[in-house]
Order: structure tokens, then C-alpha cells, then sequence
């Protein structure tokens, strides 16, 4: 009976050789640190934006004219629907060097078909605009400065929502390896058992 029992409990466990075992651990760590650097990266870059998007209304103007202005589209998500967004481009020009700024804004006010064609609209080529730029890098530029509080809500939520799922692979990833690394070796069959 003792022996039937330890039999099936032996089935309910994952068996690896020691290679595998290694292998596995090193996957397990490779994995943790790409998706951790991941996360890292996903702050940085929201931050920037959120960042950028607060104190841009702040920064120094100068005379810019669009040179182009289209929308841009792409495949949506779930069959047969698309993204849409407007493509705006402007040159200016600050300290006698000329630039192509291609940043309409840094936390988005809007979304979907009407609203691009909306801001396209707004911006037609030739049109004279005021371009605010950031001081010590002039070639980071934005025609709408700031944001609304419910784009840098929606942002926000957005980075934390990223970040959650990133940080919980990676924690997975952590766990399962944690789980080889103190696997149990059997020395009857040469093998790590995970339990």
C-alpha cells in the first residue's frame, strides 16, 4: 500500500536529468532578466512621457510650419477593425539649426478615425504653427503640449498595467526556477524530481 502510494506520488512529479535540470535554470535566468529589463525599460519610457507631457506647456516656443499631414493607419487588434492616428509633420527651425519634428503631442487626447481625421484637419501643410521645444534638446519637439488628466491617467494606468504583467512573468520565471534549482535527485533513476 505504502509502496502503491509513493509509486503514484513519483508520477505526480516532473523528472529531469541533470542536463535539462541546467538547462532549464539557465532558460529560467535568462528569462527573469530579459523581462525585468523589460519592465525597467516600460517605466523609463512612460515616465519620459508623463514627464515631457507635464512640463512641455513650460518649455520655449518657436514659428514652425507643417509639412505634412496625413492619418496613419494600421491593422487593430481584433479582426477586420483598425487603428488610426494622425501622422503630422513640422519643420522649425532654433540657434540656426533646422529640425523635422514629428511629435503632435506626448499623452494623447483622443482615439479612433474621427478624431485623426479631426486633427489633420487642424493642421493642414503651410499652416504656421507654434512648436514648443525642450531646451537643452531642441530636436524633442510637440506641437500640444501637456495633457489632460485623463491622458495622464490613462497613461499612467497603462505603464503600471504593463509593468504588472512583466514583473508577474518574471516572477513565474523566478519561481520556476527556484523550483529546479532545489529539485530532489534520485539516485535509483539519476534524476531531479520537482515536486
Amino acid at each position: 500500500m505504502l509502496e502503491k502510494m509513493l509509486n503514484n506520488e513519483k508520477k505526480k512529479k516532473i523528472g529531469l536529468s541533470p542536463k535539462d535540470r541546467k538547462i532549464r535554470m539557465m532558460l529560467c535566468k535568462i528569462l527573469c532578466s530579459i523581462l525585468f529589463i523589460i519592465s525597467i525599460g516600460l517605466v523609463l519610457v512612460g515616465y519620459n512621457q508623463v514627464k515631457f507631457g507635464i512640463h512641455s506647456p513650460k518649455w520655449p516656443t518657436v514659428k514652425g510650419e507643417i509639412v505634412k499631414s496625413e492619418i496613419g493607419w494600421a491593422l487593430g487588434s481584433t479582426a477586420g477593425s483598425y487603428r488610426y492616428w494622425p501622422k503630422i509633420h513640422y519643420s522649425y527651425r532654433v540657434h540656426d539649426t533646422d529640425y523635422i519634428g514629428t511629435r503632435l503631442y506626448f499623452i494623447q487626447s483622443g482615439a479612433g478615425k474621427e478624431w485623426a481625421m479631426k486633427k489633420v484637419g487642424e493642421y493642414p501643410i503651410s499652416k504656421t504653427v507654434d512648436v514648443f521645444y525642450y531646451h537643452s534638446e531642441p530636436q524633442i519637439s510637440v506641437l500640444e503640449p501637456g495633457g489632460s488628466f485623463k491622458g495622464i491617467t490613462e497613461t499612467i494606468g497603462a505603464i503600471i498595467m504593463f509593468c504588472c504583467v512583466f514583473l508577474s512573468l518574471t516572477f513565474v520565471s523566478y519561481w520556476d526556477y527556484r523550483r529546479v534549482k532545489n529539485a530532489c535527485f534520485d539516485t535509483n533513476s539519476n534524476m531531479y524530481y520537482i515536486t
